[in-house]
């Protein structure tokens, strides 16, 4: 077997662990991308023993692990998830934060109150605060790191920052403002219907709202879910169709939880410097098991 890895230099810190874990367990390792790997789409040629995982997540690192799939490695995906009619669907409903959140609803998870609209009038904006109250926040589509999310106190700025997205023809959607959340998430990690660990991310209130923001650091502590939102992290990472999964997880109120996202790819790497969870190596003996059951 091999084990290549899929990166464009994206989260360096985990393709360190991926190459730390492989070679404790003597498992031949390429580094590659789009890039570097120049593949051939048809006629198919059928590669064994192929075990593949992406750390990156632009669209050509994607398409990558989509025609390695389609000749037979293994990777966290099935080939139906990226190829066929309904796994076409599901891919896309992945690639964002809205068709994310449809998914968990639709599996049942709970989310924070969403709302989708473009009108920026005054009537549907008085609807929307009516909905989800003041503060609010607007997520526009396609940013990570907390950037992309604005918070709205007022609505004027309300109607304001819709009508300045919407000129710009930036989506976005309207999500309910957790104040018990602000500043604060839980990241669980699941792997094949079991929690490696979780642990909370903080910063200051008084230095951003988003815990996940790229500007500023962070402070990270291991803790221990009550069953309750373990389940809750393993059946949202079930719904969406994954096998590994980051669930970021809101606080609601005293130990009540929802589900902000289910991530992947993600950062693993902070579970590694708390812990030593040794996720990579979780990942690689998955992708190992599952191409034995595969031959």
């Amino acid at each position: 077997m091999k084990l290549v890895i899929i990166n464009d230099e994206h989260n360096p810190e985990c393709e360190i662990l991926f190459v730390k874990a492989a070679k404790k367990r003597k498992i031949p390792l390429e580094i590659t991308n789009s890039k570097i790997r120049m593949e051939n789409v048809s006629p198919v040629k059928k590669e064994k023993g192929l075990l593949v995982y992406r750390i990156a997540t632009n669209a050509s690192e994607e398409l990558l692990e989509t025609i390695l799939l389609a000749k037979g490695a293994t990777s966290l995906r099935e080939p139906k998830q990226l190829l066929g009619k309904e796994g076409n669907e599901l891919f896309m409903m992945r690639k964002g934060k809205l068709r994310m959140n449809l998914i968990l609803e639709k599996g049942g998870v709970v989310i924070p109150k969403t709302i989708f609209s473009n009108a920026d009038d005054e009537k549907s904006m008085k609807v929307i605060v009516k909905k989800l109250g003041l503060p609010l926040l607007i997520k526009t589509l396609g940013s990570s790191k907390g950037k992309g999310v604005i918070l709205i106190d007022s609505f004027f700025g309300l109607r304001s920052s819709a009508e300045a997205l919407l000129e710009k023809n930036i989506p976005f959607f309207y999500q309910e403002f957790v104040k018990e959340a602000a500043g604060s998430h839980i990241r669980a990690i699941v792997l094949d219907g079991k929690l490696i660990c979780a642990y909370r991310k903080w910063v200051s209130k008084k230095s951003d709202f988003r815990s996940n923001s790229s500007g500023g650091l962070s402070t990270n502590k291991l803790v221990k879910l009550n069953p309750a939102t373990e389940k809750m992290a393993i059946e949202a990472t079930r719904a969406s169709g994954l096998a590994l999964g980051g669930v970021d997880l809101i606080k609601l109120g005293k130990n009540t939880y929802s589900v902000a996202e289910v991530n992947f790819p993600f950062n693993f790497a902070r579970s590694e410097e708390l812990g030593k969870f040794d996720v990579a190596g979780k990942i690689i003996d998955y992708l190992v098991k599952k191409a034995q059951q595969k031959s």
